[in-house]
C-alpha cells in the first residue's frame, strides 16, 4: 500500500491499523521517503486478526488528511482490499 502527500512544512506520514500505529515487524514493513512525501506499507504475511481498517495519515502544523482501506482476510493468509477510499486531498497547505 502506498501513501503520498505534499506540503510545507513536509507532512509526517503515519500508518494505523484499527486506530493503533503500525510499526515495523516481521509481517509489516514501513518505508518512508521523506524528501518526496512517500510512505509504503508492505504486508508479508496476514492473518484473520489483521482484518480491519488500515489508514495513512499525513499531518503537519496546518492540519491533517487521511486515506483509508478495509482489509478482509479470506482463508488462512490472503488479502482482499475493499473500498479504498480517500477522504481528503493529498496536499496540505
Amino acid at each position: 500500500m502506498e501513501c503520498q502527500a505534499r506540503g510545507t512544512p513536509k507532512p509526517k506520514l503515519t500508518w494505523y491499523h484499527d486506530k493503533r500505529p503500525i510499526k515495523d515487524s516481521r509481517n509489516f514493513k514501513l518505508m518512508h521517503v521523506q524528501e518526496i512525501g512517500l510512505s509504503q506499507l508492505a504486508i508479508f504475511e496476514i492473518f484473520k486478526d489483521d482484518e480491519g481498517e488500515i489508514k495513512c495519515v499525513a499531518e503537519n502544523k496546518h492540519g491533517k488528511v487521511e486515506t483509508v482501506a478495509r482489509v478482509n482476510v479470506i482463508g488462512k493468509s490472503s488479502t482482499f482490499l475493499q473500498n479504498f477510499q480517500q477522504f481528503a486531498p493529498n496536499d496540505l497547505c
